[in-house]
């Protein structure tokens, strides 16, 4: 009896125990799964950027906040086709525009960085034809002012009629820019403002640049950037749409009659058509792959972008060094405006500072994205996309947002020459930065 009164009085304390252990590992997983703080905030900022989205009538959207090097803040809305077949994330590629004239410079400055090229040397030793502003016949152009927009090369009336007829009618890009070719209007070029005197953003400028990059490196554009920038960064991005990850590549939209209307990149139904044709020489064009605005890219590789400028990818992904990257920054064009003589176009008090394919902006009162903190980056608008990749370097912050269209024309903030919605989004995520 006295034994089983032992064995007894052993199986209850254990038995306590066992239901304080288990009670114990309840209270800790309850603990865990209460709102701290920093969720609160994350799901506040979720549902903060959920109503923006909404107010803008976006279909999809894309938002990053980088704080000390990393995403320190990612929220992702809606969808990249408009029967919301493809959910957005991280991965989803978007045609990102403007943002591409950075990859399209790091390129020519990857070639600098190699020797083969001479920042300030007139291009018409590279391309093997003259290439001048004919008002200015004695005026050299360089690679420095083609990739900074201070060219005097203009988007004129024979840009657009240039794209639209390229790939059927086999051009040589000279056709745009010689004063004799079959595609030159007078309006390419300014007639009154010499290169190096004035700041004129322009998209044809960087079909030279992607031909210089094939004339120098002796590889299609797409290619060049392919092996030298994004496979060595580990970055799924590429300049030929048929290389794109085409399920989880967005479409972008603007709206006709109140329906979502494709604009580019619809490949659901068809499949988009190599841009080179089979006799393609090398330097011919390098419009063809579109430079200034046709790069395909995820969030994720532009997060992979800023650690590039970061110069923290391992040694291995670090395709540019951080003294280029130096020199890259150190060159830039700042507007003035001195007794009423303007040294550039703003575009209605957008473009204050622009260094080699990298638009800076001051965060003084008038040129803020990201508070008052000084950014370097790009913006890119185009088929209703809406993109934004800016950061700083000293302190490790940054900002990156796209959309793929909205229902209604993107507004001009009051006092910025941002758009609305970029701002709303950066002042939410700007909120962050002190958390």
């Amino acid at each position: 009896m006295a034994q089983i009164l032992v064995n007894l009085s052993l199986s209850i304390t254990f038995m306590l125990r066992s239901i304080n252990l288990v009670f114990f590992i309840v209270l800790l997983i309850s603990c865990s799964n209460r709102p701290n703080s920093s969720n609160s905030i994350s799901i506040s900022m979720h549902e903060k950027l959920n109503t923006i989205s909404q107010s803008h009538d976006l279909l999809g959207m894309s938002a990053v906040l980088i704080k000390n090097g990393d995403p320190f803040f990612s929220h992702y809305y809606g969808y990249g086709k408009a029967d919301s077949s493809l959910v957005i994330d991280e991965n989803t590629q978007f045609r990102i525009a403007s943002i591409s004239k950075t990859f399209s410079t790091l390129a020519i400055i990857k070639l600098w960085e190699q020797g083969k090229l001479d920042l300030d040397k007139d291009v018409s030793s590279y391309l093997g034809w003259e290439l001048r502003n004919p008002n200015f016949p004695d005026k050299p152009i360089s690679t420095r002012l083609l990739i900074s927009h201070l060219s005097s090369i203009r988007d004129g009336e024979a840009y657009g009629k240039f794209v639209g007829d390229m790939m059927e009618k086999e051009l040589d890009i000279r056709e745009l820019f010689t004063l004799n070719g079959s595609y030159f209007t007078s309006d390419m070029f300014s007639d009154s403002l010499a290169p190096a005197t004035y700041f004129s953003y322009s998209n044809s400028a960087f079909g030279l640049v992607a031909t210089l990059v094939e004339k120098i490196s002796g590889e299609r554009f797409d290619i060049f950037t392919q092996k030298n920038l994004f496979s060595p960064m580990g970055m799924n991005a590429s300049f030929n749409v048929m290389s794109s990850d085409l399920p989880n590549l967005a479409t972008l939209y603007r709206t006709k009659d109140g329906k979502w209307n494709p604009q580019a990149d619809d490949y659901q139904s068809s499949k988009p058509e190599e841009r080179a044709y089979p006799n393609y020489q090398i330097g011919r064009n390098g419009l063809l792959y579109g430079p200034q605005g046709s790069l395909r890219i995820s969030t994720k590789d532009l997060i992979t972008l800023s650690k590039l400028f970061f110069n923290d990818l391992p040694k291995d992904k670090q395709v540019i060094s951080k003294a280029t990257i130096d020199t890259m920054l150190s060159y830039k064009w700042d507007y003035s405006n001195e007794n009423g003589i303007e040294n550039g176009a703003t575009w209605d008090g957008f473009w204050f500072s622009y260094g080699m394919g990298l638009h800076h902006v001051s965060g003084k009162k008038g040129d803020q994205l990201l508070g008052s903190f000084p950014l370097f980056g790009h913006p890119g608008i185009a088929y209703g996309l809406l993109s934004d990749f800016y950061i700083n370097r000293d302190n490790k912050i940054g900002l990156i947002f796209i959309t793929n269209g909205s229902k209604n024309a993107f507004k001009e903030a009051d006092n910025s020459g941002f758009y609305q919605v970029e701002m709303d989004v950066a002042n939410a995520l700007n909120t962050l930065l002190d958390k």
